[in-house]
């Protein structure tokens, strides 16, 4: 259920009433209560929907990757870089419908998704991946492989300290970790 709550989170606001939105909005944008923490060493296993907590604030110059697999007949899935001061907001979300083969990018904020960006599938029906996200300070750089595939401008305040990464979905994370700096 909550997979579908994230699925229609970005489109809720113009389909439910406040009300239910504000409901939904806090059924969802949480910080994890028993992340799993992750650091330089990388975290290896077959996880799922996966909350985790970097042992430290990423850095400028530093990257998230993840590996993993998606599943033979996959919905969606997502990876969300989340800060968690001055107040929990989602910095990037990469979001992909497998319905409509396409990949969204944006970030949520008060309570509120901004204007999505679009591009290309990353991610592929019963594959293999490799997703790096390389943080510039202001800016997430993703590449799928070794190719760069979109560049985000973070829309949230720039004092936030980037410290958990969220994955949900059709797939199976089985190593993720930092490139420390």
């Amino acid at each position: 259920m909550l997979s579908l709550l994230v699925l229609l989170l970005p489109f809720s606001h113009f389909i439910l009433p406040a009300e239910a939105y504000d409901e939904l909005y806090e059924a969802v944008h949480f910080l994890p209560i028993n992340p799993t923490p992750v650091g330089c060493d990388g975290l290896s296993g077959n996880f799922a929907n996966l909350d985790t907590k970097m042992i430290r604030p990423l850095k400028p110059s530093e990257s998230v990757i993840f590996t993993g697999k998606v599943a033979d007949k996959p919905d969606f899935m997502h990876i969300d870089m989340v800060v968690s001061e001055p107040q929990p907001a989602i910095a990037m979300q990469i979001f992909q419908d497998f319905i409509t083969n396409s990949t969204m990018y944006n970030s949520s904020q008060n309570r509120f998704w901004d204007i999505p960006e679009f591009g290309g599938p990353i991610f592929f029906a019963g594959k293999s991946y490799e997703i790096k996200i390389l943080y510039t300070g202001h800016v997430f750089d993703v590449y799928s492989g070794n190719k760069k595939v979109h560049t985000y401008v973070m829309r949230t305040p720039p004092c936030t300290i980037l410290n958990f990464i969220n994955t949900g979905g059709n797939h199976t994370t089985n190593w993720i970790g930092i490139e420390c700096s």
